[in-house]
């Protein structure tokens, strides 16, 4: 909820979500931002021990997924790529 909020009053063009603990679960935050938010491009960052469902990430929306063992470059660069 307090990441809705923000988005809809901050309107970025991109965000960075960092889901780590139940990935899948939390996910679903995107469809909510979607619906306040269509404009915003989302990349997620996501631990490489978890198995992120990636097919229904992108199926939300999501402009990117960087696992947490990439370096800041690749992060840098995948944020720059959707913005």
């Amino acid at each position: 909820a307090e990441l809705l909020e923000k988005v809809s009053r901050r309107r970025p063009d991109v965000i960075l979500l960092c889901l780590m603990e139940n990935e899948n679960k939390n996910i679903e935050v995107l469809s909510d931002l979607r619906k306040i938010a269509p404009h915003v491009k989302a990349v997620v960052l996501s631990s490489p021990h978890i198995a992120l469902d990636q097919a229904a990430a992108l199926k939300l929306g999501v402009a990117g997924i960087v696992g947490t063992n990439q370096t800041a470059r690749v992060l840098i660069r995948a944020l720059r790529q959707v913005s």
